[in-house]
């Protein structure tokens, strides 16, 4: 669970308080077929530790008729205490009846020592639990069921990563390179002072911040993440996003690829 260089990184993109980056999802386990088995959900916190690049985790499950919680541990340490497991009975109902109590919980005591943390939410595993989080009640300030966000967490920030076929939001950024016309004269280069620049859009990483469409007021530091960029296309550079096709020519047998402008 060590990340190389995770506080440098930090450093220069998060609040200077911020102490580490915390993540929010479920974990879902099916039962195998003709195991025995019985499925398994719980929920899963983590932090990175600036101060010593660790990843450390903790799980909130339930046994019987009790929710827990085990202490925060390494991640190495954590998956090994996972696997000895055999007395965990939290499903999926349990998922929904205790994730508001014990992520209110988890974000109390994050408050508590890191005020200004950044809490990423693993948006494919929560969209059905985090209810007041979703895409359809953007024009209302976050929530963790009746608790506004802003007002309980006012200077932690929210980040909901969106990731695989779920993840319907292209983030797109304009891409612009600049180029100096240069000549030779013998051996030396002398500045034309001609430019030319070179644009296109393309897909991008950065974190989209959710405001009030008219004012601009911050809510709460919601933010919207991509894990990995769509697999879009360029609009200009020679029309590079335009299809290939197979072009056959009678009479030569035999078909070659080209694109047409």
């Amino acid at each position: 669970g060590h990340l190389i260089n995770a506080a440098a990184f930090a450093k220069s993109h998060l609040p200077d308080n911020c102490k580490a980056i915390y993540g929010i999802q479920a974990l879902r386990k099916r039962a195998q077929m003709f195991s025995g088995e019985t499925p398994v959900c719980m929920l899963v916190y983590t932090r990175i530790n600036l101060a010593t690049d660790t990843t450390e985790i903790q799980f909130h499950y339930g046994t019987g008729a009790r929710a827990r919680n085990n202490r925060w541990m390494p991640l190495s340490e954590g998956l090994i205490w996972l696997a000895k497991q055999r007395d965990i009975t939290s499903d999926e109902v349990w998922l929904r009846d205790n994730f508001e109590t014990q992520t209110r919980k988890f974000l109390a005591e994050t408050r508590e020592n890191d005020p200004q943390a950044v809490v990423l939410v693993d948006w494919g595993t929560l969209r059905g639990l985090w209810r007041n989080l979703t895409d359809e009640n953007l024009h209302n300030a976050p929530s963790l069921g009746n608790l506004p966000l802003a007002q309980a967490f006012p200077e932690m920030s929210f980040v909901r990563v969106r990731y695989g076929f779920n993840a319907k939001v292209n983030v797109r950024g304009k891409s612009t390179n600049y180029y100096e016309a240069i000549r030779y004269e013998g051996t030396s280069k002398v500045l034309t002072g001609d430019t030319y620049s070179d644009e296109y859009t393309t897909t991008t990483q950065r974190l989209v911040e959710i405001t009030e469409p008219t004012s601009g007021i911050y809510r709460a530091h919601h933010f919207i993440g991509m894990m990995t960029p769509r697999k879009t296309s360029p609009t200009k550079r020679g029309l590079s996003c335009l299809p290939l096709y197979t072009n056959v020519q009678k009479g030569q047998g035999r078909r070659r690829n080209r694109i047409d402008f």
